[in-house]
């Protein structure tokens, strides 16, 4: 029986053997063989040598950076006041323009727009006399010394347009036109009575009676001159 054991352990080697013997053999592992059958082995490969690096140039020191100066906090924006709204306004009447004159006398030298002397209303005064300024105020003088009898003509209110002339103390070339043919002869009769200061010719607007009539009077004339 013992016997029978061992043959059976030699039969197991022998095919363990076998198998071995048989196995492939690995062509990127297997050692490849000397001629006496012995593995040769490759020499390891010898790794190039490195040339050795340059050494690095020594970097200069950088200068240290002054520090940014601190930004100063700016004020606030004040806020903006609403513009007040301006009303609009009506445009300023144009001014009108002055009236056309009612007297006309050739060369005058003198002149007076508007007076009044002893309660008598000259609406225009225009001269030609040698002293302009003594003589406008000799000529509404005299005639202002005249103011009754000229009154009388029209009581209720009117307005003449008169040209006279004054020569050697007298009176003389009057012309009276704006109101009836009975208003205009009374107020020759009475400016014709008028003592003369000083030669002079004149033209004069004269405002008689009451004075709200003498003015619309003297509208009416203005009215009609062109």
């Amino acid at each position: 029986m013992s016997n029978t054991i061992d043959n059976s352990r030699a039969a197991v080697l022998i095919t363990m053997a076998l198998a071995t013997a048989c196995a492939p053999v690995r062509a990127d592992t297997a050692a490849p063989e000397t001629a006496s059958g012995a593995v040769r082995t490759q020499p390891a490969a010898v790794a190039e040598t490195t040339e050795p690096a340059e050494p690095a140039e020594p970097t200069e020191p950088t200068e240290p950076t002054e520090p940014n100066e601190p930004i100063e906090p700016t004020e606030p924006a004040q806020p903006t006041q609403p513009t007040e709204t301006t009303e609009a306004t009506d445009p300023e009447p144009e001014p009108k323009p002055e009236p056309a004159a009612l007297v006309t006398v050739q060369d005058a030298n003198a002149s007076s727009s508007r007076s009044e002397v002893d309660g008598l209303e000259l609406e225009e005064l225009s001269c030609a006399v040698s002293r302009p300024l003594l003589g406008i105020i000799a000529v509404t003088g005299a005639l202002g010394q005249r103011k009754k009898a000229l009154d009388k003509c029209a009581k209720s209110g009117a307005a003449f347009v008169a040209h006279f002339e004054f020569e050697q103390g007298k009176t003389r070339n009057v012309t009276v036109e704006g109101g009836t043919a009975a208003q205009n002869r009374c107020m020759v009769k009475a400016l014709s009575a008028t003592k003369a200061p000083l030669d002079a010719r004149c033209g004069a607007v004269i405002l008689v009676g009451k004075s709200e009539g003498a003015r619309t009077s003297l509208a009416a004339l203005r009215e009609a001159t062109p």
